[in-house]
Order: C-alpha cells, then sequence, then structure tokens
C-alpha cells in the first residue's frame, strides 16, 4: 500500500532500504489506526459526542500504547474489533444517562486501576520488550492510569459525566485488553 512513497524515501535517502519493512509495518498501522479514529470520531460527531469522544481517546490511545495488552494476530481482526468496540463505546451514552452510565463503572474504575498498576505493560509475544523497556512502558503506564482515573473522579465530582464517562471507558478498555492479553498471550487470535 505504501510501497511508492517508501521507494521515494528510499531514492532521496530520508529512510534505509534495509529497514523497508519496518516502514511499511508502520505506515500500515498508521493508516488503519488514523481510519479507525476517525471512524469513531465521525460518528460521534454524528451522535453529538465528538468533545466527550476526544477525551476517550486521549485516555485510551497513550495509555493502550504503553500498558499493553491483547493484540490480534492480523491487521483485519484488530480493525474489526476496534470497531465493534468503539461501536459499544458510542452505543452506552446513547442507550443510558452519562450519570447512570458513571455510577455503575465507578468501582470498576478503581479495580481497573489496580489492574493497571499490577500488570502493565502486558507484551505481545511477537514483540516482546526489553527489561528497560518494560520498566518505562510500567512506570509510564502506572503515571497515566493514575492521572486518568483522578480526572475521571475529577469530572464525575463536578458533574461532567459525558467526560467522565468516556474517560472511564478509555481505561476500562484497556485494563479489559490487559486482563484479555495476560489470559489469551499464548493463544493466537
Amino acid at each position: 500500500m505504501f510501497k511508492q512513497l517508501i521507494d521515494k524515501a528510499i531514492y532521496l535517502k530520508i529512510v534505509s532500504s534495509e529497514n523497508r519493512e519496518i516502514y511499511e509495518y508502520g505506515l500500515t498501522n498508521l493508516f488503519y489506526s488514523l481510519l479507525v479514529w476517525s471512524i469513531f470520531l465521525l460518528s460521534a460527531f454524528l451522535f453529538g459526542f465528538f468533545p466527550s469522544a476526544l477525551f476517550f481517546l486521549l485516555a485510551h490511545i497513550p495509555l493502550r500504547i504503553y500498558a499493553g495488552g491483547l493484540h490480534f494476530s492480523t491487521r483485519i481482526r484488530c480493525f474489526i474489533a476496534s470497531l465493534f468496540i468503539f461501536a459499544a463505546v458510542l452505543f452506552f451514552p446513547l442507550a443510558f444517562p452519562s450519570f447512570k452510565l458513571c455510577e455503575t463503572i465507578n468501582p470498576f474504575i478503581i479495580l481497573g486501576l489496580i489492574i493497571i498498576l499490577f500488570f502493565a505493560p502486558v507484551e505481545d509475544p511477537r514483540k516482546p520488550l526489553e527489561v528497560s523497556e518494560s520498566l518505562h512502558h510500567r512506570k509510564i503506564s502506572r503515571i497515566l492510569g493514575i492521572n486518568y482515573v483522578i480526572l475521571y473522579f475529577i469530572f464525575y465530582l463536578f458533574s461532567f459525566f459525558h467526560a467522565a464517562y468516556f474517560i472511564g471507558a478509555g481505561v476500562l478498555l484497556v485494563t479489559l485488553q490487559l486482563l484479555t492479553g495476560k489470559i489469551l498471550s499464548p493463544i493466537k487470535l
């Protein structure tokens, strides 16, 4: 998909030809991620949740990067799973009042933080982390997790329930991805 772009970058000596596969992999993953996030944000805009959906992505993406968790064996499986998960995140505030959603997830937010503190990072067996990377990812995921949970409760206490729900959903989704990644890591999905 990005072959011509990479060929041009190699020709201009911006990148080396020996790293071609890495650049193709990275650009393809970036494309799929941007596509999923764009679909999510467009859907959120159509349902009137755009600002709150930004809170979700701002909480979910960095925490997911550093905490790790479940990874699918193919991009298309990841793409489809992401679309379903993001659709569910958008569905709940359409079906239930944000205040009720927050009341429901409050205890799970604390449990989610505990799981992040104890289990992150969960590595992808196809890309193991070095010890120094693992320690760095653990530190950053802990800092992010604590800050997002504090932010969640600040929004909750000041009755910004929509924003609180979307931040909480971002944290809880990473928590589920951590647990499923930990449990299913030996299984190739």
